[in-house]
């Protein structure tokens, strides 16, 4: 079968991000064992670094490629010692070619061993990776980060846990500096991974026959019961394993599904959000232009979100300008500013609609986009027209992003808000916000934005608060 110019270049580069493209972690210097670490960082009076990773999984993937080269990062981990983790083999012999130190066996015995020690969990246990903590040189948590954070974000992390042991540790940070949003004090993260390995090309080829034979044989939805029940496995089922491979067969059949089941299209966009690298947004990014339910748009909305493929940034704006709904037009702002934290007509918008919106709704989603940028000032603009807002929501929402931001340059603005403060449930959060800030625990924050704004009924109103 002949491929098209745009399939023919999509797989040029693949091939190049799955060879000599992929960038290595040759920045940072690496431990070679969890004991190595724990002895070194005694006799230096430093704390650890650890890295899970994996390989395949799209957010391990992004980190690699990218954080452990970062300048900044790279400077930071000259102040820790630090030990790389993974589970997988990349070379039978001879330095790990995807961290540019040591070796792989020595990467998997580390993965073991941060389990045992550090999870207090069997080696064999999974947990959810990607995941970076910090660990004192008595073994000790300090704290944590699951899935996937921004470079600004691991930032904040390593100036955090060096400043536990050197209070006056002297750091200029960066406008993207600030606290994860997946962050835990004196503890890790032992949910179980969702993602295992990528599927083999094997398993993909049999994955899209089999779906090719549910979707013929009428299985294109999930089992039914009782009379009528459909027999055999679903072409549902089988996505789940296709959408996780990069190769160009499965993305070409995965597209022919999207343009043929119209009643299983938001679905497919949604495993693509949950499971698949950043190569699947050319997949997605079309159907921001649909004109059928708002459900696919909103989907594709969150999925982009998900996927963090900066190139949806443009679609994402024009989508915004057309949207007249108030819960999808806020969410597509958290999208663009996830996608497009520096850019400029971004910021714009984010600043626009915290200013001027008539919807409470859309302002508080603003909000939380204010809080993704990394751009200091405007930053400090967004979340100070937040607080002052006539809403309690954006109010609250304001308290919030401050709080999980762990955003010390806004703590007299977040203080005088709250002594003004009439509402006594905008009152009560600004006060859990002071108290994230100054204890560095945002738990109380844990289910805010579903409680508050995610689950919010559209056109719902707010209390006024002054």
């Amino acid at each position: 079968m002949k491929m098209s110019p745009s399939w023919t270049v999509f797989l040029a580069m693949i091939v190049l991000a799955g060879s000599g493209g992929f960038a290595r972690a040759q920045g940072i210097s690496w431990a070679t064992s969890v004991d190595d670490a724990l002895a070194r960082a005694k006799a230096e009076s430093k704390v650890i670094m650890v890295a899970m990773t994996m390989d395949g999984h799209r957010d391990c993937d992004a980190m690699v490629r990218e954080h452990y080269v970062d300048a900044g990062l790279v400077k930071l981990s000259r102040h820790s010692i630090n030990l790389f983790a993974s589970t997988d083999t990349h070379s039978k012999s001879g330095t790990c070619s995807r961290c540019g130190s040591g070796d792989c066996a020595g990467h998997r015995n580390n993965d073991f061993n941060v389990r045992k020690k550090f999870f207090e969990v069997e080696g064999h246990v999974k947990v959810v990776v990607p995941q970076h903590l910090f660990v004192s040189a008595d073994g000790k948590v300090i704290c944590s980060a699951s899935g996937r954070i921004t470079a600004g974000e691991l930032e904040w992390m390593w100036v955090y846990a060096i400043r536990t042991v050197d209070a006056k540790f002297q750091w200029t940070p960066a406008g993207r500096y600030r606290a994860p949003t997946s962050f835990k004090k004196a503890e890790v993260d032992k949910s179980e991974n969702r993602l295992g390995a990528p599927p083999t090309k094997r398993e993909v080829a049999d994955a899209i026959k089999e779906a090719r034979k549910a979707s013929t044989s009428g299985n294109s939805g999930r089992r039914g019961r009782g009379r009528g029940r459909r027999t055999g496995s679903s072409i549902d089922e089988w996505l789940n394993t296709i959408v996780r491979s990069d190769s160009p067969k499965a993305l070409q059949f995965v597209q022919s599904v999207l343009k043929s089941d119209k009643s299983g299209r938001s679905a497919v966009v949604r495993k693509i959000g949950t499971y698949s690298s950043i190569v699947w947004a050319k997949l997605v990014t079309p159907w921001l232009s649909t004109t059928e339910s708002g459900t696919v748009r909103e989907t594709s909305v969150w999925a982009l979100k998900k996927l963090v493929d900066p190139k949806s940034a443009n679609a994402l704006k024009r989508l915004y300008r057309r949207e007249k709904d108030e819960a999808p037009k806020g969410r597509i702002l958290r999208s663009m500013a996830t996608v497009a934290p520096t850019d400029g007509v971004v910021i714009s918008q984010i600043k626009k609609a915290l200013q001027s919106d008539k919807s409470e709704v859309v302002r508080a989603h603003a909000t939380v986009a204010a809080g993704i940028l990394e751009d200091r000032a405007a930053v400090t603009e967004c979340l100070r027209t937040a607080l002052s807002d006539s809403t309690m929501l954006v109010r609250s929402v304001a308290a919030y992003v401050i709080a999980v931001r762990q955003d010390r340059e806004l703590s007299d603005a977040l203080r005088s808000t709250h002594a003004a403060e009439i509402d006594a449930e905008s009152k009560e959060w600004m006060e859990k916000a002071q108290t994230t800030i100054r204890e560095s625990d945002p738990k109380p924050f844990e289910e805010f934005l579903k409680k508050t704004l995610d689950q919010r009924p559209t056109g719902r109103r707010g209390r006024r608060g002054r």
